[in-house]
């Protein structure tokens, strides 16, 4: 890992820190807000409640690979045109989702905002990157993650509210109003902190470089792996609290809540203690904790009777030990490129959307009646990232030879 010392932390560090986390936060927000005004859409437009659909299935399908596009452009043009460039198309499509006179037209404008929103996450972590290095990068990453985790929460709630008072159209002109706002900030305020490289083909030269990389491979891995726990878990329970427990949709989203709670509690701890005990240290501590907390899981659902408590309170304690070692895993992996930041970002984020995505089509498989498919791959995932954690000191001592990229 870098070696390249950060910044004091200092009062002067802080409307970065709030400038990134209010561009990260984009992608959560638009592809959430809009979420209670979907019945809506679909009379307002005639549309069959699988067509709706597509208007999120398309944005998630989009989001990840997009961020393989804007790595490369961050390291080309820097992270300051790039990110401005990605606010810019968001703003665009979220004005066409405004405006959409039929479903069809709808799904094409949220492909747009999603190509767009994916630029912030990949330009973020490429930021901290140049600024902070290896001994920062991780503390600034958790602060920013803690709104990426609040802005879901509250934003379904604002959009129902928009969706109530007037119409599901409002939610996509304020969204737009939301991200005008940001990009204007981030026209005036956001600093140019890419490094400059002679590299002509820098998506090819970087992605070769890092692919190469033990290290980035593991803690990509990793990072994808703690996603999937997440993803598969949110996406199984409702099924079960509602056809086997008989539990209303509001018992599910009152327990949600304790899920971004845990999770919000550990990048908290993670934003303060990061810098002092170090990275591979907060992955060790994360990926112990998850492994007990999977282990629990398991055996709590397989064993007496089912309740929202047996699932539940074990995923608090991977979603708190994930959020320890999550911000660490993401910036030990952008931090094996110094050249190519933005590239190894795109890759980290794309690789963290394709495998949860994937993990959950394959728990789903399984079947959604019961917890313990869904807790067996929890406790697999949770085993591999433990294993892999053993491994790094090992790759890690292999990897101090000074090479370029």
């Amino acid at each position: 890992m870098s070696s390249v010392r950060p910044q004091s932390t200092s009062a002067s560090d802080r409307p970065l820190i709030f400038l990134l986390a209010a561009i990260t936060s984009i992608a959560p927000l638009v592809m959430q807000i809009y979420l209670p005004a979907l019945p809506g859409i679909g009379r307002d437009l005639e549309a069959s409640s699988r067509a709706v659909q597509l208007t999120f299935s398309a944005f998630v399908f989009t989001v990840g690979p997009a961020q393989l596009v804007y790595g490369p452009l961050a390291d080309r043009f820097g992270r300051r045109a790039t990110a401005i460039a990605s606010l810019i198309i968001c703003l665009v499509g979220t004005l066409a989702c405004a405006l959409a006179p039929s479903i069809g037209a709808l799904v094409v404008a949220r492909i747009v905002q999603a190509f767009g929103s994916a630029g912030g996450m990949v330009v973020t972590r490429a930021v901290l990157s140049d600024r902070y290095g290896s001994e920062g990068m991780a503390a600034r990453l958790s602060s920013v993650i803690v709104v990426i985790v609040v802005v879901p929460m509250i934003a379904p709630l604002f959009g129902g509210y928009l969706t109530d008072w007037y119409g599901w159209r409002s939610v996509f002109a304020a969204s737009g109003v939301m991200i005008a706002v940001v990009t204007t900030i981030a026209f005036a305020k956001l600093p140019e902190t890419r490094k400059q490289v002679k590299d002509p083909e820098p998506f090819i030269a970087g992605t070769l470089s890092l692919l190469k990389k033990p290290l980035f491979l593991v803690y990509s891995l990793q990072s994808a792996l703690s996603l999937s726990v997440f993803y598969t878990f949110i996406s199984v329970v409702p099924y079960v609290m509602e056809n086997t427990l008989g539990e209303p949709p509001t018992t599910y989203g009152k327990y949600f809540i304790l899920l971004s709670g845990g999770y919000m509690f550990g990048t908290f701890l993670s934003s303060r203690l990061a810098s002092e005990i170090g990275m591979l240290n907060m992955i060790r501590i994360g990926t112990t904790l998850a492994l007990v907390g999977a282990l629990v899981m398991v055996v709590s659902v397989s064993t007496g009777t089912l309740s929202p408590e047996r699932m539940f309170l074990p995923m608090v304690v991977l979603a708190f030990a994930n959020g320890l070692s999550s911000p660490s895993l993401q910036s030990a992996a952008v931090l094996q490129s110094k050249n190519y930041a933005g590239t190894a970002s795109g890759i980290v984020g794309c690789s963290q959307q394709l495998i949860a995505g994937i993990a959950t089509q394959v728990v789903a498989l399984w079947g959604l009646v019961s917890p313990q498919p869904m807790a067996v791959f929890i406790v697999g995932a949770s085993m591999a990232m433990f294993s892999a954690t053993l491994l790094l000191p090992v790759l890690i001592r292999r990897a101090m030879t000074p090479t370029t990229d």
